[in-house]
Parts: structure tokens; C-alpha cells; sequence
């Protein structure tokens, strides 16, 4: 008798929502083995890819970077305010798997970094 191995949850929707760079009303992508983003300049394809990046390297650093690792090897970014609209304070990103979802919110500290909440 063999074992079957049970293959680990795959992401099938992203949500971002909360003014996330220039997505201000809640963007949700369906996620499949091969997923192609395509529309015009400026529409928001790299807002949408770019917390699932922030996501993945935070996770996968040997330290811990915080909240999130803003400067990493997938995305670079300086300072908070590159992530946040000025205008808002926070953001979220909601993951789907076949087995569940979850969010993840972020909002801007009192000193321009980023924390999680809730």
C-alpha cells in the first residue's frame, strides 16, 4: 500500500482592496496554474501582483523583517509611502486557497512604517 501525498493549497483569488498604490475599491484576480494579466498602461496589473510579492519575500527572509520586508529581492521599495496612498491608511490583501481564506491588513504607522492589524 502507498501513501498518497495531498498536494499543498494553491491560490485561486486575490483580493486587494484599501488603497494599495492606485487601487482604491477592492480588486478581486482568479488565480489559476497560469494566470496572464493583460490591459493598459497604468490600470493597475503591478498593484494587484506586487502585495503577493511583498507577501512572499517577507515570509521567505531568514530574519525577521517585520510587518513587511519592503526591500527585498522581488520588490523594492524605500519607505511606506510608496506602498500607501496618501490619502488612506491602510490596506489589505485577502488570499483564497481550496482550502480557505484569509486577510491580511496593514496600516500606516504614526511614524510613516507600516503594521499589521487584524
Amino acid at each position: 500500500m502507498t501513501d498518497i501525498e495531498q498536494a499543498e493549497p494553491s491560490i485561486c483569488q486575490v483580493a486587494v482592496a484599501g488603497c494599495y498604490k492606485s487601487i482604491a475599491e477592492e480588486q478581486t484576480v482568479d488565480v489559476a496554474p497560469l494566470t496572464v494579466l493583460a490591459d493598459a498602461n497604468s490600470s493597475g496589473k503591478s498593484s494587484i501582483v506586487q502585495p503577493l510579492l511583498l507577501l512572499k519575500q517577507t515570509m521567505e527572509a531568514s530574519y525577521d523583517p517585520g510587518p513587511l520586508l519592503l526591500d527585498g529581492p522581488h520588490v523594492r521599495f524605500s519607505k511606506a509611502a510608496q506602498v500607501l496612498s496618501p490619502s488612506v491608511s491602510g490596506f489589505s490583501v485577502r488570499l483564497w486557497t481550496d482550502g480557505g481564506g484569509i486577510t491580511n491588513r496593514y496600516r500606516r504607522r504614526s511614524d510613516g512604517g507600516i503594521r499589521v492589524s487584524g
